[in-house]
């Protein structure tokens, strides 16, 4: 689902009610799983590392796309890249003092394709072993709402990376409202994700069947829910502990004037 970049005003929405801010206050994340374990073999360290990599490859994708690669070279680079993060150690060198998982890839990442790029080269394609599952239509789809003009493959990276946490936010809560059998509720509330320029309250009572009052009231805690839901998903790429909502005020800074498409 594509996002508008126009999202200041629902990060920037926050009343009383809503999660407190600062410090991680989420359950257990993706990187905690991993930070916990001190056994690389681990399965639950395995399989919460490889859920990382599923989640925000197309930042990566779109970084070397940015650098010049073909989209049949992206993929392989990726492919080679995520087999080597899982086949070693290599993830324990992530500054968990510091902790943001986006710079801790694209460093990796950079690395890989400075040293290892070559060597991979060497090997034909199709010897290898598919380790995660890249959709490059969706990875081309990113490439293509890059502002490939004015922004460096590193902020572009960022702002893909933006992108990313967004749209996985809104599946997210599109998947909590589907649980429970919520879906036109969903949909009607839906515009008022920043997806609309003009979202309709009217329109939204309507379909709600509900008065236009109630229905601001409903919006409202729509978007707290998705304000919630963006930093359950930061969660996932921070260590325990870390600030979250210094990572929402990247989120916004990614789609700033400069770097907004």
């Amino acid at each position: 689902m594509c996002v508008s970049t126009n999202i200041e005003d629902i990060l920037n929405d926050d009343d009383n009610e809503s999660t407190p801010k600062g410090k991680n206050d989420f359950p257990v994340t993706r990187w905690g799983m991993i930070a916990d374990s001190a056994d690389p073999e681990s399965i639950v360290r395995m399989k919460a590392q490889k859920e990382l990599y599923q989640t925000y490859w197309p930042p990566l994708y779109g970084y070397a796309r940015m650098k010049g690669k073909s989209e049949e070279d992206a993929e392989d680079l990726l492919q080679g890249f995520f087999s080597k993060q899982l086949s070693n150690e290599s993830f324990n060198r992530a500054d968990e003092t510091k902790g943001k998982f986006r710079t801790f890839l694209l460093t990796a990442f950079n690395h890989f394709m400075r040293d290892e790029w070559q060597k991979q080269q060497s090997q034909k394609r199709g010897g290898g072993v598919e380790v995660i599952s890249i959709d490059r239509d969706e990875g081309e789809r990113i490439y293509e709402l890059t502002d490939h003009k004015n922004l460096t493959p590193e902020e572009a990276y960022q702002q893909n990376w933006a992108r990313t946490v967004l749209e996985n936010s809104i599946e997210r809560l599109r998947k909590s409202y589907q649980k429970k059998g919520n879906m036109d509720q969903f949909k009607a509330l839906a515009p008022f994700l920043g997806l609309s320029e003009e979202p309709d309250y009217q329109d939204a009572a309507t379909k709600l069947k509900l008065p236009i009052e109630s229905a601001r009231v409903y919006v409202h805690r729509f978007r707290k829910k998705f304000r919630n839901t963006i930093r359950a998903e930061i969660a996932d790429t921070l260590p325990p502990g870390a600030d979250i909502t210094e990572e929402m005020r990247n989120l916004m800074t990614a789609f700033s004037p400069k770097l907004a498409h």
